[in-house]
């Protein structure tokens, strides 16, 4: 308020001593602003191209690492298929032709095995609320009983 009072106080003043019109407030802020070089420099008669963002260093894409984790996915993938490789050829006699034979009933039946994929993922999607449920109802964390459901499936 006292700025207002100042700058009106002012303004009063400096119309009463010169004699002429009176001039708002607006105009006399305004004026200094339009005679400073830095407007002068932005008039159109001296045209200046606009200046550009500063340039940001480039990131790498936000999936960059994707190449090098299917590289290390497949890495482990040929790892495991030759050890399965070793296991059955280096195995019992009959684990060789059993596999030898589920391989080639497989092939003839591709269907059977999409449907047997199936059924296994939907078993294991539908074991994980039993495995928590019933580890609740234990009195053990859930995590034991995931844990155990896991262990489970591969004995």
């Amino acid at each position: 308020a006292s700025l207002l009072l100042s700058l009106s106080s002012s303004s009063s003043s400096s119309s009463a001593s010169s004699g002429s019109t009176p001039v708002s407030i607006s105009e006399k802020v305004a004026a200094p602003l339009s005679s400073s070089p830095q407007t002068q420099a932005r008039s159109p008669t001296n045209k200046q191209p606009p200046r550009s963002a500063p340039s940001m260093p480039l990131r790498e894409p936000f999936f960059a690492f994707v190449p090098s984790l299917l590289a290390w996915i497949c890495g482990i993938i040929s790892n495991e298929a030759s050890i399965v490789q070793d296991a059955i050829t280096m195995g019992p006699g009959w684990f060789k032709s059993y596999t030898t034979e589920s391989v080639m009933f497989y092939k003839a039946n591709p269907r059977t095995l999409l449907n047997e994929v199936v059924s296994g993922f939907t078993v294991a999607i539908m074991q994980v609320p039993e495995s928590i449920a019933f580890s609740i109802v234990a009195g053990v964390p859930p995590l034991s009983g995931l844990q155990a459901t896991f262990r489970m499936a591969f004995i």
